[in-house]
């Protein structure tokens, strides 16, 4: 597990390395990558606890919690929508 939070964490690093000169499109960029990434690495990390659970308790189903899963989905949205309402206002009202 921590070989694919590591890994993720390289791929987010070379992602935001390009980003010289932050200014509103840039910013939007970070947050639709940053909601994107949120949602992969917690689909990534419930993936492993699911086989770990199915490896060490064999029969037994793992538990969602319903709550925090639909924070993870909300926040990602709200970053997702933000950013792209930025790079709009870069592209269309700034130019």
């Amino acid at each position: 597990m921590s070989f694919a939070l590591m890994g993720s964490v390289q791929v987010f690093g070379n992602i935001l390395k390009n980003i010289n000169t932050p200014n509103v499109g840039n910013i939007g960029y970070v947050l639709v990558v940053g909601g994107v990434y949120l949602l992969l690495i917690y689909l990534v990390i419930m993936t492993l606890f699911i086989g770990m659970k199915k490896v060490f308790k064999e029969g037994s189903e793992y538990q969602f919690n319903r709550a925090f899963t639909w924070r993870i989905i909300g926040t990602s949205a709200v970053l997702v929508l933000s950013g792209l309402g930025l790079i709009v206002i870069h592209e269309f009202c700034l130019t």
